[in-house]
This record gives structure tokens, sequence and C-alpha cells, in this order.
């Protein structure tokens, strides 16, 4: 059963990824229902309070700014990074989520750099 069950994470993970790079928003959105599929409808997520702050921004948008920390699987660095979301709701329901990180650079650099195919 645990291979199973990593298994289950491995296809979460990997379809997590390209579903939220997706230019076409057909495919990211069959991306995501996979991506739900494999959620059980009363998952918990934790996150811890003092990373989020949430701002009204107007009309249909709420911004949040992320405080979370990232480390690169290929270098191993960890760096604390700020980030904002902005999320457009309408009746009740979240439609567009974008995010919008602070210095893209520092993430590439603790990633190891640009590297050309």
């Amino acid at each position: 059963m645990a291979q199973e069950n990593v298994e289950v994470v491995r296809r979460f993970e990997e379809m997590m990824i390209p579903s939220l790079g997706a230019k076409d928003s057909s495919h990211a959105r069959g991306g995501f229902d996979e991506v739900l599929e494999l959620l059980d409808p009363e998952i918990v997520l934790t996150v811890a309070s003092s990373l989020l702050e949430y701002f009204d921004g107007g009309d249909d948008r709420v911004i949040i700014v992320v405080d979370p920390t990232f480390q690169s699987k290929a270098t191993g660095k960890t760096i604390h990074h700020r980030m904002v979301e902005i999320f457009s709701v309408q009746n009740g329901k979240i439609t567009r989520l974008v995010p919008y990180y602070w210095d893209t650079a520092l993430l590439v650099e603790a990633c190891g750099g640009v590297h050309a195919p």
C-alpha cells in the first residue's frame, strides 16, 4: 500500500506543476480536474497564518502576500522569498489565480542558474 500512496503523490505533483504553467486554459482546467480527483473532498490544507496577509483588491480581486521558504531540489539552497497572489472571485468561486514572485532572479540563482537546452 505504501508504494501506491507514493504513486498518488507523484501523480499529484506531476499534474500540478504542468497545470500551473499551462498557457492554454483548457489544458490547465483538464489538469486541475485530474488533480482534484486525487484530493479527498474533506482535505485539510495547513499553512502558517503568519505567512499570509489578505487584502481587498477592489472589484472581484483579493490579494494575498505570501512569505514562504523555497528549497531548490537541484542545489539544496533554501531561500526566503516573498510573493503576491492575485485571485479573482465571482459568484463565490475563485475564477483566476495569478502569482507574482518578488525577485525571480533570486529563485533562478538558488536553483543553480539558467541552463540552455
